[in-house]
């Protein structure tokens, strides 16, 4: 029994036709549909009497367990299953001129918006007029289909004028498949199309792709020798002094080429006018003449 339950929807405001449908298949699986008909037997004999009542609690719980905690409140006076019963019917299935009046607006008044589900629509529709037959209330067929036509979007205007315009209006089975399979076709062509556009919008971007690369201007090569970063050059230490490669003089090293200018422009042009060549050749060489010496070679180097 809970398996059967577990698939059944629990009782609401809005399902009664359906959750009664499915109770009532339970209960008779179950062998208890009987006691949502059956009155009490009477007490006597006592044992007769008490099998009854066990039975007849089963079946309370099995409503009980297929109602919403909402609804509950309606049934929980109830002392026989059958109570519970008819109490449900009377609540959920009133024959009231209000229920009819209601059900009668909701159907003249179902309309599909477009771009909906047809089946959806169709399903409700066809569950007003279910609940309209359980009120006694028996709509003619044609009356019927004319009103399904026109409660289907504008889009559907052809279809409902390529049906109006037959001798005979066809049957509500054939006219639901019919309404059914018109708008598969619909939805079917929109995918078509809607492929087909992003197939067109690829193929388009692939065709700029290749109209850029052909008409791209070719790399020249001196635009490629400019372009091409060029590998790090590690510059090669000096002494400034003695000539030699792999160390430099600390003195030297610290004065830029400017100030070496500045310094030794004015003694370049005194050693060609002064006794300083005469000091170097006659052997006279003191400190500061070989420093002066040092930066006269770092000039004319320079």
């Amino acid at each position: 029994m809970a398996e059967s339950q577990a698939r059944i929807e629990a009782l609401s405001k809005s399902n009664f036709e359906t959750w009664k449908l499915q109770m009532e298949a339970v209960l008779i699986k179950n062998d208890r549909f009987k006691y949502l008909s059956e009155v009490a037997p009477p007490p006597q004999p006592k044992e007769a009497y008490d099998s009854w009542k066990i039975e007849d609690g089963k079946t309370k719980a099995d409503l009980i367990l297929c109602i919403q905690p909402s609804e509950l409140k309606l049934v929980k006076n109830c002392l026989t299953a059958k109570d519970m019963w008819e109490k449900l019917e009377r609540t959920y299935l009133s024959k009231g001129p209000a229920r009819k009046a209601n059900l009668l607006k909701s159907l003249l008044q179902l309309k599909i918006e477009t771009g909906s589900d047809v089946r959806d629509h169709i399903r409700k529709f066809f569950d007003i007029i279910d609940k309209l037959q359980d009120l006694d209330i028996v709509i003619d067929e044609d009356l019927t289909s004319v009103m399904l036509l026109y409660s289907l979007p504008a889009n559907f205007e052809t279809f409902r004028v390529a049906i109006e315009s037959r001798d005979e209006l066809p049957k509500l089975d054939t006219l639901r498949i019919k309404i059914i399979d018109e708008w598969q076709s619909r939805a079917d062509q929109s995918l078509s199309k809607d492929d087909e556009a992003y197939a067109a919008k690829f193929e388009n971007q692939f065709r700029n792709q290749r109209f850029k690369a052909k008409t791209k201007p070719k790399e020249t090569v001196d635009d490629r020798k400019r372009n091409t970063p060029k590998p790090h050059r590690s510059r090669k230490i000096k002494c400034l002094t003695c000539g030699l490669q792999g160390h430099e003089d600390t003195l030297a090293a610290n004065v830029s080429r400017r100030k070496i200018r500045k310094l030794t422009a004015p003694l370049v042009f005194a050693s060609q006018i002064s006794p300083m060549h005469e000091t170097v050749a006659s052997g006279s060489w003191t400190p500061g003449t070989q420093r002066i010496c040092a930066i006269m070679s770092l000039s004319s180097s320079i």
